[in-house]
């Protein structure tokens, strides 16, 4: 009996490679996404900082008090920014993530595939070993 050949090998090999493309841009994606939010956590920090720093002084004069409330003003069109980035990343991230699963339901299936070609090419292995064996007991009486 020759060895177990499944023709489909390079197309799951390809299908494999599709899946892993997916999966590495939904990471990329979502690397995106925790950077926003980083860099979003960040601008807060900054913010309470620099209005700590002005609650800390003892004497604050008119300048400090307009560029703290410039920066406090262009964070919230920053956070506006990055919340409506979140917003398009997010429905990527969802778009991907069904890439995925579509990708991945592919490799599955070739893989479902080769196991019963597989099955079924043991199976008649199993038969014709069955059957030699078979014609050597018969064989063996015969001669006897």
């Amino acid at each position: 009996m020759k060895r177990f050949h499944f023709p489909l090998d390079r197309l799951r090999a390809w299908r494999q490679t599709q899946f892993e493309r997916e999966e590495a841009r939904l990471a990329a994606l979502l690397a995106e996404l925790e950077a926003l939010r980083q860099h979003r956590g960040q601008l807060r920090a900054q913010e309470a900082a620099s209005l700590a720093s002005i609650h800390a002084s003892p004497v604050v004069n008119v300048a400090e008090l307009q560029t703290l409330e410039a920066f406090r003003r262009w964070v919230r069109r920053e956070e506006v920014r990055i919340k409506s980035e979140e917003a398009g990343l997010g429905a990527r991230i969802a778009e991907q993530r069904g890439a995925v699963v579509e990708a991945r339901r592919k490799v599955e299936g070739l893989d479902r595939l080769k196991e019963k070609r597989l099955n079924a090419w043991r199976a008649e292995v199993d038969r014709q070993t069955e059957q030699a064996v078979a014609e050597l007991v018969i064989a063996r009486w015969t001669s006897r």
